[in-house]
């Protein structure tokens, strides 16, 4: 298992969070 997955599909959350925000 990479990590470097998890802080990736965090930072999408938050993008499609704040344009669904918008």
């Amino acid at each position: 298992e990479s990590r470097g997955d998890i802080p990736l599909m965090e930072a999408r959350t938050r993008t499609l969070l704040a344009l669904l925000n918008q």
